[in-house]
């Protein structure tokens, strides 16, 4: 909107259209909350006849990534919502899917968190750690990283809808002629 002598005023309706939905922002932050709680917890379970049952915890391996991606999508839906700024919002479903991409590729092969463990912890690489891998009784993860996986997804997707209708309610504002 403009006044009589040309210059550019913002209407009420206007401040108010760029807010970011609280609801799908909250639900997001809610899943950033799950996806770092899931991050620091285990994440496998080594059974190995030599040295008992050991249990590796996620900043073990891809934990660190999806801890730091979604501490970032937090801040950045905290920083939203604060400043009523959509595009913010929208923003922090890019560290979401950055967790996701992490949950997913630990979920995909879950004998890489114990590979890593005998490189780092035993010194062993290429054939003796296959044969330590291979002598190990049992590798399993626990449901830690299926929390970062529904925790990110839910940040990523509430992050969209979130910024999206705020995106939403600007364009409606806007005179259109």
């Amino acid at each position: 909107m403009t006044t009589a002598h040309g210059r550019s005023v913002t209407t009420a309706a206007q401040v108010a259209a760029d807010r970011p939905s609280i609801l799908p922002a909250l639900a997001a932050l809610a899943g950033s909350i799950l996806a770092i709680s899931g991050s620091l917890l285990d994440w496998s379970v080594i059974e190995h006849q030599q040295w008992g049952t050991t249990e590796l915890s996620g900043m073990n391996g891809d934990g660190v990534y999806t801890l730091t991606a979604a501490a970032l999508a937090a801040l950045l839906l905290l920083a939203g919502v604060l400043g009523k700024r959509a595009l913010v919002v929208l923003g922090a479903a890019v560290p979401a899917l950055v967790a996701v991409g992490f949950a997913l590729r630990t979920l995909a092969d879950p004998d890489r968190f114990a590979r890593a463990y005998i490189a780092d912890e035993l010194g062993a690489t290429g054939e003796r750690a296959e044969t330590i891998l291979n002598s190990v009784v049992e590798c399993s993860l626990t449901t830690s990283p299926w929390l970062v996986l529904a925790g990110a997804g839910l940040a990523a997707l509430g992050a969209v809808i979130a910024g999206a209708r705020g995106f939403n309610g600007r364009r409606r504002s806007e005179p259109t002629g």
